[in-house]
């Protein structure tokens, strides 16, 4: 319940490494903390287990806060590409 109340992804994940018990209790019942987090951000598509969706939280999330430092050329680096394929699978819905 603490974790829900951190307002920055950064502030669960100092949380989560306080130790193994507070690991335990973010990751433990299945990942269910993290199809928490991912219902509030993004929508859920049928069928997605738990852990896809903290994997795809913590992609999305990564991305977006590296994804606003590269300046996009002509979209051939790889990390413009993995973001583009982000953004391209946020719009669909995926």
């Amino acid at each position: 319940m603490i974790a829900h109340h951190f307002e920055t992804d950064k502030d669960i994940v100092l949380y989560r490494s306080l130790c193994h018990a507070t690991k335990n209790a973010v990751d433990g019942d299945n990942y269910a903390f993290w199809r928490a987090k991912f219902c509030e951000k993004y929508d859920v598509k049928h069928g997605t287990s738990n852990k896809q969706m903290r994997d795809k939280y913590r992609s999305r999330s990564y991305l977006l806060r590296r994804g606003l430092s590269y300046d996009f050329f002509r979209g051939h680096h790889s990390g413009e590409i993995r973001v583009a394929q982000m953004l391209k699978d946020l719009i669909i819905g995926e």
